[in-house]
C-alpha cells in the first residue's frame, strides 16, 4: 500500500491560497480604481464641455446671436464624454461669419480622453437653415443621413472638417438639391498675417453628384458630377470674413491662390489653377491656366440655351477646336488655354465665355448695373434678332488683364 507523504504541509497551502486571494483583491482594487478614474475623467470632461458650451453660447450672445437647446443629456461613458443638445437652435449675426441660423432635432459635441485636442460635433434628424449668400436670403429644410465635424486647434492654427452624406435641402416651395456626399476641410492661422505672402486661410472642397432643383436648370444640366477645389488666401484677411475685412485684405495686397480646381459639369470637364484677387469694385479677377475637355457641346448647350449668341458660340468653337490637341491618339482633344476674369467676364483665352454674376457683399453695395438712357437704348438692350447662320462671326476682344501671380 503506497504512503502519501504531505511535502508542502498545511501552513505552506494556507499561505499560498492566501497569496492567491490576495492578488485577486490587489487586481479587484486596481480595476476598481481605474473604474472610478475613468468616471471621475468622463464626468470632469463632461463638465468642461457644458462649461465651454455655455461660455460660448455667452459669447454669441454678447454679439448679437444665440446658441440654445431645449435640454441636454451626458453619453460616451467611459472614452468619449458627449453632450447630447436636445432641440439645438443656434444663429450667428453679421460679420461672424453670418448672418445664418440653424435648428435641429439633435446635436452631439464629443472628445476623447486619448486626443482631447480634438472636438467632435455631429448631427442627426431633420433640420432648419436660413442664410443669406451674397445678400440673397434663403429659407431651407435640412435632411442629411451623415453631418459630422471635427475641430482642432494648436498654438497656430485651428481647422475643422466638415463631413455629409445623402444631404437634401429644400426651399419651402418644396424644390430639393441633392447631394451625394461632400468633404469641407478649412484652417486658419491663430494670429491673422501681417503681410501679403503669409496664409490666412486655406481650404479643401469636395463635392459629389450635385443636383440642382427642377426649376434650377443650367445649360448644362442639372447634375455637377465632382468638383475638387484647394485654395490659399495670402495677406492679413481678418477673421470676421465681413466685407469690411475683405476690403481691407484688397487693400493689403490678398490674393487666393487656386493650387487645384477639377470639375466635371454635363459635358464639360475642366481642370484649372490661378490666382484670384478683387477690383476696384470687389468683384473677383484673376489669371490662371486651364485645361478642359467637352468644350464643343457645351458652347452648344450655351447656344441652344440663349445664354450665347449662336454666332458667337459658333465662332467660339471654332477658333478653340483650332487650339485643341488630343493628350494622346485615339482620346478627346483636350484645351491648354489661359483663363481669365476681368470686368466680370469669363475669358477662355480671348474668348468672352459667360458673364459673372454681380457679387454682392453683406454690408457693402455693390455697384448697380449701368442703366441705358430711356431715348436711345443701347444696341445690346434691344431685342435680339433671330440667329441666322449666315451672319458673320462676332469674335469678342482679347482681354487685357495682368497675370497676378506675375505682379
Amino acid at each position: 500500500m503506497p504512503i502519501l507523504i504531505d511535502i508542502e504541509g498545511p501552513t505552506s497551502r494556507r499561505r499560498r491560497r492566501h497569496r492567491f486571494f490576495t492578488l485577486v483583491l490587489i487586481v479587484l482594487a486596481l480595476l476598481a480604481a481605474a473604474g472610478g478614474g475613468l468616471s471621475a475623467a468622463w464626468w470632469f470632461v463632461g463638465n468642461r464641455l457644458n462649461a465651454d458650451i455655455d461660455a460660448y453660447a455667452a459669447k454669441l450672445q454678447a454679439q448679437g446671436g444665440h446658441l440654445a437647446a431645449s435640454s441636454r443629456t451626458r453619453a460616451g461613458f467611459p472614452f468619449r464624454p458627449t453632450v447630447v443638445l436636445i432641440n439645438p437652435d443656434v444663429a450667428f449675426p453679421p460679420g461672424a461669419p453670418g448672418p445664418w441660423s440653424w435648428s435641429g432635432d439633435k446635436a452631439a459635441v464629443a472628445v476623447s480622453l486619448f486626443a482631447p485636442d480634438a472636438l467632435d460635433l455631429s448631427v442627426t434628424g431633420s433640420g432648419h437653415l436660413q442664410l443669406a449668400p451674397l445678400g440673397e436670403p434663403l429659407d431651407l429644410a435640412v435632411q442629411a443621413g451623415t453631418a459630422t465635424a471635427r475641430i482642432t486647434r494648436d498654438s497656430f492654427r485651428e481647422s475643422a472638417v466638415v463631413r455629409l452624406a445623402n444631404l437634401a435641402l429644400a426651399v419651402p416651395s418644396g424644390a430639393t438639391l441633392a447631394l451625394d456626399g461632400a468633404t469641407l476641410t478649412i484652417a486658419r492661422s491663430i494670429v491673422p498675417p501681417t503681410d501679403e505672402h503669409s496664409e490666412a486661410f486655406g481650404a479643401h472642397v469636395e463635392l459629389k453628384n450635385l443636383t440642382l432643383p427642377a426649376d434650377q436648370t443650367t445649360p448644362l444640366g442639372r447634375r455637377l458630377d465632382d468638383l475638387v477645389l484647394d485654395l490659399h488666401v495670402l495677406g492679413p484677411l481678418a477673421p470676421a470674413l465681413d466685407a469690411k475685412a475683405f476690403a481691407a485684405w484688397r487693400e493689403a495686397g490678398g490674393v487666393a491662390q487656386i493650387v487645384r480646381f477639377e470639375t466635371h459639369f454635363g459635358p464639360l470637364v475642366i481642370a484649372a489653377d490661378g490666382t484670384l484677387a478683387l477690383d476696384e469694385s470687389m468683384q473677383p479677377m484673376g489669371a490662371g491656366t486651364g485645361r478642359i475637355r467637352g468644350f464643343a457641346p457645351a458652347l452648344d448647350a450655351l447656344a441652344a440655351s440663349q445664354a450665347m449668341k449662336l454666332n458667337d458660340a459658333k465662332s467660339a468653337k471654332t477658333f478653340l477646336t483650332m487650339l485643341a490637341r488630343p493628350p494622346s491618339p485615339g482620346q478627346e482633344p483636350e484645351l491648354r488655354v489661359p483663363l481669365t476674369i476681368q470686368e466680370r467676364k469669363l475669358y477662355v483665352g480671348p474668348v468672352a465665355l459667360l458673364q459673372m454674376p454681380m457679387l454682392d457683399w453683406p454690408g457693402m453695395k455693390a455697384p448697380s448695373e449701368p442703366a441705358a438712357p430711356a431715348a436711345a437704348p443701347e444696341p445690346e438692350q434691344a431685342a435680339p434678332p433671330p440667329p441666322n447662320d449666315d451672319d458673320a462671326p462676332q469674335a469678342a476682344p482679347a482681354p487685357k488683364v495682368e497675370r497676378l501671380d506675375e505682379r
